[in-house]
């Protein structure tokens, strides 16, 4: 039973598992958990700021990833990121992963797109051409109200710009949970008090995955 490294020729499988001193067979990662979807292209990311959040769940999206229908791509969403503004003062309450569906079964948007800002997925593997099937929009509008998904964030009262401000930058590795298929799409919304003229950025990245 080897308990040291395991020397071998690339594309070369051991015939023997490497284990150590108590047994436990040891495995290591070759490179960060998203090296293999950015290497290929697959990944993608894009943001937005100077955004107004919700304070309820509203047609009135800040942020949306759409997945068209006929797209022939999942959409994996990794990583959903948020920061207040430099300006204006957020109100409490909850930020949530929210989603709705072109026709069902969740949140039906009654075969009614979302229209926006549109802008422009970015891909990971920095220099390579981007040949995302996904829309992203800001200042959005759904047909209908979104579906509250989970949680994402609690906010607090903050005063942007500040000293006295105690809001950050939020980041979830959702590490696709949140899958969307074509026909689909996902909006960050809060459930909070109003603020004053509150601003925020949102970033959202995730992986396109073939169907098939």
């Amino acid at each position: 039973m080897p308990v040291g490294p395991i020397y071998t020729a690339d594309g070369v499988t051991p015939s023997t598992p490497r284990y150590d001193r108590f047994t436990g067979q040891v495995i290591s990662q070759a490179h960060g958990k998203y090296y293999e979807a950015t290497s290929r292209g697959f990944l993608y990311s894009g943001c937005a700021s100077g955004l107004t959040p919700t304070t309820g769940l509203a047609t009135a999206s800040p942020l949306t990833l759409y997945n068209p229908v006929g797209s022939g791509k999942r959409l994996a969403i990794k990583k959903v990121s948020m920061g207040p503004g430099a300006t204006g003062t957020l109100g409490s309450g909850t930020q949530f992963h929210c989603v709705y569906t072109i026709n069902g079964p969740v949140a039906t948007q009654s075969n009614v797109a979302p229209t926006g800002t549109a802008v422009s997925p970015v891909n990971c593997d920095i220099g390579a051409a981007s040949s995302s099937v996904a829309s992203l929009l800001s200042t959005a509008t759904l047909n209908a109200n979104p579906l509250k998904l989970y949680p994402f964030a609690q906010q607090g009262q903050a005063i942007g710009g500040t000293t006295a401000a105690y809001a950050q930058v939020v980041t979830e590795d959702v590490d696709g949970n949140i899958i969307l298929e074509p026909g689909s799409g996902w909006t960050l919304q809060g459930v909070t008090a109003s603020g004053t003229s509150p601003v925020v950025s949102i970033g959202v990245v995730w992986e396109e995955i073939p169907i098939g």
